[in-house]
């Protein structure tokens, strides 16, 4: 496989009061084309933040101060909004995580998708709109002939998601990013969204950017996986990697907060303290303030991604010192 999109050491600042504050510190990723490559991380962590940047959505006062982010190998920083404006939706697409202020209220659901096709293609409204009927049976939206004329109000939160995976998928973009596609719905319709995303991915060889605060969607979903904690990416590698051999701290407390079958009865595992707001993040490791293994440099310098295997790289001291292993370190918990 070949890169679809690089992240080269991105950092995102926020101008507030007068201060500028660290949104996202030092980003480095690759997507390989026609995989699904997770980002998983607590509300708060900068998912979003990072999705949004591909695209330039994020707020007025937030902006990406270095680094660079290729898309196909073209710098999206250097694109215009003109050229941005054509990417979307036919290039890039991406679902939102709350369809119903993602959607207008005011236009039917299928204005809406035909809106999007006539951005991208030179067709007639009829073309489009057989397009559009097309692709809600495609997301598996009943009665699409009548649906088409419904207002969002009208459907489900479930057929409100399809409608938005539909709008994403209209014009068959080659990379879509999932922002908490399932997020407020319940767990049978959550599992139709989620394997609908793989049919998309099987049929129109999509890459999918899969953005979570669910390490089990993830191991059910991602080819690979990027641990994010306050702004940061503190373990990257294969999924098999992160659930079988997770090497930071912070994973490994996701990992025992993860109900399985073996916890029946017991407390489920929680991580103590809180993210760091942007006021709080100090130098030093960001996991820092609520890690049981932390010492003093912890706490004074900042650890830089290592590589413990082939495709698997963590951002923990432990992790490098040899003389400092992690079955020792497990003796303070």
């Amino acid at each position: 496989m070949s890169e679809i999109l690089s992240i080269h050491h991105v950092t995102v600042h926020l101008e507030q009061n007068r201060r500028k504050l660290t949104v996202l510190s030092d980003i480095s990723i690759t997507v390989q084309k026609g995989e699904i490559f997770g980002i998983v991380g607590e509300s708060g962590c900068g998912k979003s933040v990072l999705s949004n940047s591909i695209l330039d959505l994020q707020p007025k006062k937030m902006r990406v101060s270095s680094g660079d982010i290729l898309f196909e190998g073209q710098s999206m920083l250097k694109k215009s909004k003109h050229q941005l404006q054509k990417m979307r939706g036919k290039e890039i697409s991406m679902i939102f995580q709350n369809p119903m202020s993602s959607l207008n209220p005011s236009l039917t659901v299928g204005y809406q998708i035909v809106e999007i096709i006539r951005a991208h293609q030179n067709i007639s409204k009829k073309e489009a709109k057989g397009i559009a009927i097309d692709v809600m049976k495609k997301v598996g939206l009943p009665r699409a002939e009548q649906l088409f004329y419904d207002y969002p109000h009208q459907l489900s939160g479930g057929m409100q998601q399809r409608v938005m995976i539909a709008i994403a998928i209209a014009c068959q973009p080659k990379f879509l990013i999932a922002d908490e596609p399932t997020t407020a719905l319940d767990v049978t319709i959550q599992a139709q969204i989620l394997h609908l995303l793989k049919e998309i991915r099987r049929e129109q060889n999509t890459t999918i950017l899969l953005i979570s605060h669910d390490l089990g969607v993830m191991g059910d979903m991602c080819d690979r996986i990027a641990v994010m904690y306050a702004g940061e990416i503190v373990e990257i590698g294969t999924t098999a990697q992160i659930f079988e051999n997770p090497s930071h701290p912070y994973t490994k407390g996701l990992m025992e907060s993860i109900p399985t079958p073996d916890k029946k009865g017991n407390p489920l595992y929680s991580i103590p303290g809180n993210v760091p707001s942007l006021q709080e993040r100090m130098g030093g490791c960001p996991f820092a303030s609520r890690c049981h293994l932390a010492i003093d440099m912890c706490f004074t310098s900042k650890p830089q991604l290592k590589k413990v295997a082939k495709a698997h790289d963590v951002s923990c001291f432990f992790s490098e010192m040899e003389e400092v292993s992690f079955e020792y370190a497990k003796s303070f918990s």
